[in-house]
């Protein structure tokens, strides 16, 4: 009897975990690039849409132009003559046939900057994601790739995390607080240092409570020509808010080089950015999320605890490849893949639930 009970429970305790994870239910819509899909389920929480998306401007811009301020984003003046100002650029790109082109073959620096408008509020996230590709490296030394500021600085401060290359140690710093003894520094191998080939990178940072160690940050690197799983890194139990309204605010494609690299060329793409919560909807390319070596962020327009429309987004899907699509939870759960055939037109497939009132014997 006593057995039995101990199973009952386990399998108890699997099923109300189970339930706590978003589950698609039906799926609606096209499923083409740029065209709107809704999927209905359960336990997608709530979002309230602070995104922004740069992946249609990017492909609908003038190849071979500068890169004008538009909203809150801020590029096209450079302080001197030794900054480079980002172009359009046909001369690679994930996703379409155009990406941002940072030419540093004769500079050293190219930033671009984007005001999120407001602090990232206490024990809340923020996401980040983008893909970057290298060419024409000449030398091995510093690339600074990223950073998340209070302001629209590029100078260390505080609060701030620091994404950047060393001769080979890839670092990651923390600095929540005003003395530099506050630092929090993590090597960690998932940086993309390799030229000739597109890499994404995700950020989430959870903001921990006013003066507390209970914030987090995660990167994730996906190298999808290696079919590789995505990698993650991540620190825990660390500080991110230290005082005042000095909150994560700006996001800053810092692409600086020096100390060794002399030549350098940054193409990124589909760059996305939300903040209050880490919730999204993505396509893969297997029906286990550990398991995806390659996934693709999509653009919401609604979202309800059991309804989300968005965007699609094939990224570098073809039309007639099957991809599987995702729901992921503000605290990072994911929900299983339903199969999608990209650059399907209109259908509504219900996904099958799981069987009910099963006895355990």
């Amino acid at each position: 009897m006593m057995l039995i009970r101990v199973i009952f429970f386990l399998v108890f305790l699997a099923w109300t975990n189970a339930l706590a994870e978003p589950a698609i239910d039906n799926m609606s819509g096209s499923f083409t690039s740029g065209d709107t899909a809704t999927i209905t389920g359960s336990q997608f929480g709530s979002h309230d849409l602070n995104i922004e998306w740069r992946g249609n401007e990017i492909e609908a811009g003038q190849a071979g132009t500068i890169l004008t301020s538009q909203g809150r984003w801020y590029y096209e003046k450079q302080p001197n003559s030794s900054w480079a100002a980002p172009v359009y650029s046909t001369a690679h790109a994930h996703s379409g046939k155009q990406s941002l082109e940072v030419d540093l073959t004769s500079k050293w620096q190219g930033a671009l900057r984007y005001d999120s408008g407001t602090g990232v509020a206490p024990d809340s996230s923020l996401f980040v994601s983008w893909w970057v590709y290298l060419s024409d490296m000449v030398g091995d030394g510093q690339w600074k790739m990223f950073r998340i500021n209070w302001q629209n600085d590029i100078q260390d401060d505080y609060p701030q995390m620091v994404m950047f290359n060393w001769y080979n140690a890839n670092q990651l710093i923390v600095r929540p607080g005003p003395e530099i003894s506050s630092n929090t520094k993590y090597v960690y191998p998932s940086y993309p240092d390799v030229s000739g080939k597109w890499y994404r990178m995700d950020v989430i940072i959870k903001e921990s409570s006013l003066g507390r160690d209970n914030g987090s940050l995660s990167t994730f690197t996906h190298d999808p020509e290696s079919r590789m799983a995505v990698k993650r890194s991540t620190l825990s139990n660390i500080m991110t808010y230290h005082s005042g309204d000095r909150r994560h605010r700006w996001f800053l494609w810092q692409n600086y080089v020096g100390n060794g690299i002399n030549s350098l060329k940054v193409f990124l793409d589909d760059i996305y950015i939300q903040t209050g919560t880490q919730a999204r909807v993505e396509i893969g390319d297997d029906d286990n999320w550990a398991d995806c070596t390659w996934r693709e962020i999509q653009v919401p327009t609604s979202w309800t605890d059991n309804s989300i429309s968005f965007q699609v987004n094939s990224g570098a899907f073809t039309d007639g490849q099957t991809a599987y699509l995702f729901v992921v939870d503000s605290d990072g759960n994911p929900s299983a893949g339903q199969p999608i055939t990209i650059g399907s037109g209109s259908r509504s497939t219900t996904v099958p639930t799981p069987p009910t009132n099963l006895k355990i014997q």
